[in-house]
């Protein structure tokens, strides 16, 4: 066969997941769109269970052999996300599942990455935190790449799990462009995507509400919105102060009022290790504080129910946090001793 085409394998949902025939489509589609354009129309979705594309230059009928590798990606996987037991049966040779026939879903809270394993090909689902996906690209791993580079603009494949394994509705896919950097290098819908999936989760931790103002989140209002607490653009001694497993960690999320929110990102207040709310005592801060009416949280504790819910902010993502909001201030102040000094040199 002529690496020009790829084989695609359906599997039909039923007692026992009946397997199409591989189709052989030529071309190769450049992306997931083009692939579900030529193969959606010959089927009916709701009954479609998973499509496998098989690597270039393989040919019917498969065998464990045809495909990438995916013991090393899966065990890296539990080791970088500390699942040490997942229900996952670890195959050698086997097919990985790169896309999915699907509309976008409502934002799940958990990634489901779905493996085959070699014995008798059942699935194994391996979970991991929906805010941990960027990792992905910085994973140092050529099967891995190799894998991303089978169905043309790879895909993780996302979906709400229900009570017996299976999706509650057909998955979501979620775009990775494999580069090998970090997450500042991810397209903007893929980054949307990503802030959707921050957003919901912190919506159900934080109760839909502001943690300093308790202001209650309203759907396309814009009045309330998803805060990271260590900057996605901060450098990587920051993040690894903090602790993090990622940056769209919800460890490293908080919900804010907008006015909150562009006072945080400016540092004009900070919370300290404690949660506790701490305000710039810069000139410079002066004006926004009362423009924002921020003066009447300090000293408040914000409801972020450190050490009480796994998936809060720790006291080291905080720290690391407030150490920089601190070395900001102090750098803010020493501008403004610095000018009030050439200042008074001049007058004299």
């Amino acid at each position: 066969m002529s690496s020009s085409s790829v084989w695609v394998q359906i599997y039909y949902k039923g007692k026992y997941e009946q397997k199409g025939q591989p189709v052989e489509i030529e071309p190769i589609p450049k992306n997931v769109g083009a692939l579900k354009a030529i193969v959606l129309p010959k089927l009916d979705p709701t009954e479609l269970a998973e499509i496998f594309v098989y690597p270039p230059d393989t040919e019917p009928p498969f065998s464990d052999q045809t495909a990438i590798r995916g013991d090393k990606i899966v065990e890296e996987l539990i080791d970088e996300f500390g699942n040490k037991n997942p229900p996952l049966s670890i195959g050698y040779d086997h097919p990985l599942i790169v896309v999915a026939p699907a509309p976008p879903q409502p934002a799940p809270f958990l990634v489901n990455c779905r493996t085959w394993s070699n014995e008798n090909n059942h699935p194994g689902i391996y979970r991991l935190c929906a805010n941990s996906y960027n990792d992905l690209n910085q994973q140092e791993d050529s099967d891995l790449e190799d894998f991303m580079q089978l169905g043309g603009n790879p895909v993780v494949l996302a979906w709400e799990q229900g009570s017996d394994g299976s999706p509650k509705e057909l998955p979501g896919e979620i775009a990775l462009p494999f580069s090998g950097s970090a997450a500042s290098s991810l397209s903007t819908s893929t980054r949307g995507y990503i802030q959707k999936l921050f957003q919901a989760q912190l919506l159900e931790r934080d109760n839909s509400k502001c943690v300093v103002s308790g202001k209650r989140f309203k759907q396309g209002s814009g009045t309330v919105e998803a805060a990271h607490i260590i900057p996605v653009a901060s450098p990587l001694d920051v993040r690894h102060r903090a602790g993090l497993r990622g940056l769209y960690d919800t460890r490293n999320g908080m919900l804010l009022e907008s006015r909150l929110h562009k006072a945080f990102d400016s540092y004009v207040w900070c919370m300290n290790e404690e949660g506790k709310f701490c305000l710039s005592d810069a000139k410079c801060h002066i004006a926004e504080i009362g423009k924002y009416g921020l003066s009447q949280w300090k000293g408040k504790t914000l409801n972020l129910r450190i050490g009480t819910d796994p998936d809060a902010p720790t006291k080291a993502t905080l720290k690391a946090r407030y150490d920089v909001f601190l070395a900001k201030v102090k750098e803010k102040k020493q501008k403004e001793n610095k000018k009030s000094k050439a200042s008074l040199t001049k007058k004299n």
